[in-house]
C-alpha cells in the first residue's frame, strides 16, 4: 500500500511537473501552406487536361511535394479564358483552325487546347476534386497573359485600338488596353466579376505575367488629360519613373485593385498580390506598375503578399534572402498573410538550384533551409511556381512534404 502511495505520488509529480513547464516551451510553428500553381497549358504534352481524368491527374501530381492547396491559372496566350467566359470568347481569338488532326507535330498538343468549351466546367471540377483530398483551391491570375506587345492579344483588346496603350513618342503597345479609360475599367471588373463567380477561396493576381508591360505605356489620352491639368504648359516627362508620372497613374492602377479587393472581400475570398523583384528598397511595384502594396495592405483591401522572387545578393544569398522576407512580413499590418515562391522554375535568378549552388550544398538542403526560413519568420506558407511536368525532382519533392 505504502509502495503504491508513492507510485501515485511520484506520478502526480511528474504530471505537475509536465504541466509547470509547459508553458516554457514554445508551441510548434504552424504547418506551412503550400500552394501549386498549375498551369494545365503547360502539362498538355503529359495527359489528355481535355477530360476529367486528366485534370485529376494534374491535381495527383500536385501532390508530390505535399501542396496543401492548387491555384488554377485562369487564361493563357491570345487571352483565351479557361473557363466558358462571356467577356472574352475564344473561338474569335484566332484564325488558327483549332483542329488536333491538322496540327503540325512540331506544336505539339499547346495549340490545339481548348479548354472553355468542354462537356465539363474545369473551375467547379477542379474545386470539388481539391474538396475531396481535403487541398485548398483557387485561381492564379495573371495580370495579362500577352507576353510581349501585340504577341498573343486577347480578342477585345484587338477590337478596341482606341484604348490601346502607348509610349510617350505615340509607339502603341497593342498588348494592353489602359485602365486610364473607364470602359477598360469595366471591363477589366467584369472579369473579376467572372472570377469570383467561380468561388474560388483565393484569388492570386501575379503581376509578373505582365506582358512587360509599364508606366512607359500609360502615355494616353486621360492621362495625358490629367497631367495637363496637374502642370498647366509643362510637357509630360520624358523619365517615365518620375515620380510625379506613378503618382498620375497609379491611380488607375489603385482604383481597380481597390474594387477588386472590395468585390472579393463581399464574397468571402482572400486576395493576394504576387510581386516579383522583391529587395530592401522596395520600389520596383510602385515605379514599374503604380502599384502600393503596403497601402492596399493597410486599408485592408488585399489579404496578403506573394514574393514572386528576392533580389538576393549572390555572395550571401540565403541571408539577403531572409533580409528581404523578413522585412515584406514587418509590413504584413492588419493579419495580412506573406507567401515567398519556393521555385524549381529558375526565372529572373531565383529557384532552388541556384540557391544550392551558391550556397554550396545539394537542392535539398537548399530547399529545407528556405522553408525552415519561412516557418521561422512567420510566413504563411510557399508558392510552388509552375509544377509544371514534374520538374520538381524527387530528393526536393521529399524535403517539401515534410513541411
Amino acid at each position: 500500500m505504502k509502495a503504491e502511495r508513492h507510485l501515485a505520488t511520484t506520478f502526480a509529480l511528474a504530471l505537475a511537473l509536465a504541466a509547470g513547464g509547459a508553458a516554457d516551451v514554445a508551441p510548434a510553428a504552424p504547418k506551412l501552406e503550400k500552394l501549386a500553381l498549375m498551369d494545365s497549358l503547360d502539362m498538355a504534352n503529359w495527359c489528355d487536361v481535355e477530360t476529367k481524368e486528366g485534370c485529376v491527374k494534374l491535381v495527383e501530381d500536385c501532390l508530390r511535394p505535399g501542396s496543401t492547396g492548387i491555384l488554377w491559372r485562369d487564361k493563357g496566350g491570345g487571352g483565351w479564358m479557361r473557363y466558358p467566359s462571356k467577356e472574352e470568347v475564344a473561338p474569335k481569338t484566332s484564325e488558327y483552325v483549332i483542329e488536333k488532326r491538322r496540327n503540325l507535330p512540331r506544336f505539339g498538343a499547346y495549340w490545339a487546347l481548348r479548354l472553355d468549351n468542354l462537356d465539363f466546367e474545369v473551375f467547379p471540377f477542379v474545386y470539388e476534386e481539391c474538396r475531396r483530398r481535403n487541398l485548398a483551391y483557387g485561381i492564379h491570375q495573371t495580370y495579362e497573359e500577352n507576353h510581349t506587345s501585340n504577341h498573343s492579344q486577347s480578342q477585345w483588346t484587338i477590337e478596341h485600338p482606341q484604348f490601346w496603350n502607348c509610349a510617350l513618342d505615340g509607339i502603341p503597345w497593342p498588348g494592353h488596353a489602359s485602365l486610364a479609360y473607364p470602359e477598360v475599367m469595366a471591363h477589366k471588373l467584369r472579369f473579376a466579376d467572372e472570377h469570383i463567380a467561380l468561388k474560388p477561396q483565393k484569388i492570386f493576381i501575379d503581376m509578373w505575367r505582365c506582358g512587360h508591360w509599364s508606366l512607359r505605356w500609360e502615355y494616353v489620352k486621360p492621362n495625358l488629360d490629367r497631367w495637363a491639368a496637374l502642370y498647366p504648359g509643362e510637357p509630360p516627362p520624358k523619365d517615365w519613373k518620375d515620380d510625379r508620372w506613378t503618382r498620375l497613374c497609379a491611380e488607375s492602377t489603385m482604383a481597380y485593385l481597390r474594387e477588386y479587393g472590395r468585390r472579393c472581400k463581399a464574397a468571402g475570398i482572400q486576395l493576394v498580390i504576387g510581386l516579383p523583384e522583391m529587395d530592401l528598397k522596395d520600389d520596383f511595384a510602385w515605379r514599374q506598375y503604380g502599384l502600393d502594396w503596403k497601402l492596399l495592405m493597410a486599408e485592408g483591401t488585399i489579404n496578403g503578399i506573394w514574393v514572386m522572387n528576392a533580389k538576393y545578393d549572390p555572395a550571401r544569398a540565403m541571408e539577403s534572402t531572409r533580409e528581404i522576407l523578413a522585412y515584406v512580413k514587418s509590413k504584413c499590418v492588419n493579419g495580412g498573410k506573406a507567401y515567398f515562391g519556393v521555385n524549381w522554375y529558375p526565372a529572373r535568378g531565383g529557384g532552388i538550384a541556384r540557391y544550392a549552388q551558391l550556397s554550396g550544398c545539394t537542392s535539398a538542403e537548399a530547399t529545407r533551409r528556405l522553408m525552415e526560413m519561412l516557418s521561422t519568420l512567420g510566413y504563411a506558407g510557399a508558392v510552388f511556381e509552375c509544377l509544371d511536368c514534374h520538374c520538381y525532382p524527387k530528393d526536393v519533392c521529399e524535403e517539401l512534404r515534410k513541411w
